[in-house]
């Protein structure tokens, strides 16, 4: 959450952790409400069967999701990523460290 880190905007964070050589990103894929086959009133599965729609809400928890999480490796060798997940946990902690820095710099690059 922006918040939680004293308003550094997502985009700022990627960049700082990508700083640290840490592989990180926003995730890529869109809300499932938003998709043609929950979105749309229409069931594009079977034509003519009638379906409940599911469209996106504005403030909903998904939403929140889409616009702040991160998209982290998966860590698959376990015990063996023990220390790049430690990494992780350091860039995380470093980033932290420099917070007031990275507003500064969020604040600065929008002019």
């Amino acid at each position: 959450r922006t918040e939680a880190l004293g308003g550094v905007p997502r985009s700022v964070l990627i960049d700082a952790l990508r700083a640290e050589g840490m592989e990180v990103g926003a995730p890529s894929g869109p809300r499932l409400s938003t998709l043609p086959l929950y979105a749309r009133p229409e069931n594009p599965l079977f034509p003519g069967t009638p379906k409940k729609r599911a469209a996106p809400r504005a403030g909903s928890h998904a939403e929140h999701v889409e616009r702040h999480a991160l998209s982290l490796p998966t860590f698959t060798n376990w015990p063996e990523d023990m220390k790049l997940i430690d990494q992780y946990a350091e860039a995380f902690r470093k980033v932290d460290r420099h917070c007031d820095a990275l507003v500064r710099y969020a604040v600065e690059s929008r002019r």
